[in-house]
């Protein structure tokens, strides 16, 4: 197990533990059923939770190139408004 997968591990107990935790102290009563059931819909969640952060990262830079391709095409717009020559 790598670091990565180490980190991974402890991110999803410290989810459960704070789903848990909130449950209680908000007034909830925490028994088995109700304790089984949340724990295999968090673990349902688990690939969904690990993806997150690539699928935010991707959306970042998916968003800074379609912006930088949008600022190059502006800018051989408006050399061509001015100029007549395209880049």
């Amino acid at each position: 197990m790598d670091w990565l997968e180490a980190v991974m591990m402890m991110y999803f107990m410290k989810v459960t533990l704070a789903t848990f935790a909130v449950y209680v102290l908000t007034g909830g009563v925490l028994d088995a059923n109700k304790a089984f059931t949340s724990l295999s819909l968090l673990n349902i969640l688990r690939f969904p939770m690990s993806v997150l952060p690539m699928m935010i990262s991707f959306c970042v830079t998916v968003c800074l190139i379609a912006i930088r391709c949008f600022e190059n095409k502006w800018k051989s717009y408006v050399l061509h408004l001015f100029t007549g020559f395209y880049l």
